[in-house]
Parts: structure tokens; sequence; C-alpha cells
């Protein structure tokens, strides 16, 4: 017969419920930062293209369509500012959403919508914002737990 005896397991279980507030908080945090990443990348407008000048009719970004010298329609929903983030706390899980009211940030920027000549102005739909901050990430959630690992 063997016996084995645990000391210390009382404090242990103590140490282990204040980590995982810890980490609960830490990951949390972390998806607000991550969101941030992914709002400041998918707000950059690619470069101006002939789209954008003369003659008209010619889209000005931040105002709206170019008709004649002395009418512009004024249609800009300004894109690039009104990115906005939630983060929602479930049973084993932190969820962070980004996303943008625009009327027509769907076709600027979705995956099944996005026009072609948004595409072939530089325009990235949301698949390929996110491949270009996933390493950020995955780094910044890679610090968070291991800081609280840490502690």
């Amino acid at each position: 017969m063997v016996d084995v005896e645990i000391r210390g397991a009382a404090e242990l279980i103590i140490k282990l419920n204040r980590a995982a507030g810890l980490l609960s908080t830490t990951l949390v945090s972390t998806m607000k930062d991550a969101n941030e990443i992914v709002s400041k990348e998918a707000s950059i407008y690619p470069s101006t293209t002939e789209a954008n000048s003369p003659p008209t009719p010619y889209y000005v970004r931040g105002t709206g369509t170019q008709t004649s010298d002395a009418v512009n329609r004024m249609e800009s929903e300004q894109l690039d500012k009104h990115w906005q983030s939630t983060v929602e706390v479930g049973a084993g899980e932190v969820i962070g959403r980004t996303t943008n009211p625009v009327t027509y940030a769907p076709w600027v920027h979705g995956k099944t919508k996005q026009v072609f000549f948004h595409g072939i102005r530089g325009w990235r739909w949301s698949g390929a914002i996110l491949d270009a901050v996933s390493d950020r990430i995955v780094s910044l959630f890679g610090k968070a737990v291991a800081s609280v690992v840490r502690r």
C-alpha cells in the first residue's frame, strides 16, 4: 500500500482561483488591445487612384462624389473614423469584435460583398486585414498569458 499526502492543497486552490481571476481580467484587457490593432489596421486607406481625381465625376475622400466643379453629393460617411469594438465574456471564452456601421462598409471590406473595383483599387477585405495583424495579436496574447503565469 502507498500513502500519498498532499500538503498545501488549500493554499494552491486559493492561488489558482486568484490566477483564474487575473487571467480573465488580463484576457479582456488584451482583447481590447487586439481590437484596437484591428481598428487601426482597418482604417488605413489605400493610395488614391484615378477614381479620386478629376475629371468629374470623381470621389473626394471624406466628402463624397464630385459631380461638377460646384456640386459634391456629400455621401461620405468617413469609413476610417467609425470602427467600433466590443468584448464579450462568456463561459470559458473572450470574444472580440470589430465592426463598422457605415452603410457601405460591406461593399468596401466585406468578404462576400466587396465590389470588385474596391479590391482593384487596393481596399482590403476583412480577412486580409486580419491576416495583416494576426501575428501581432497572437504575440500580444502570448505575452499576456506569460505575465499571468509569472505572477
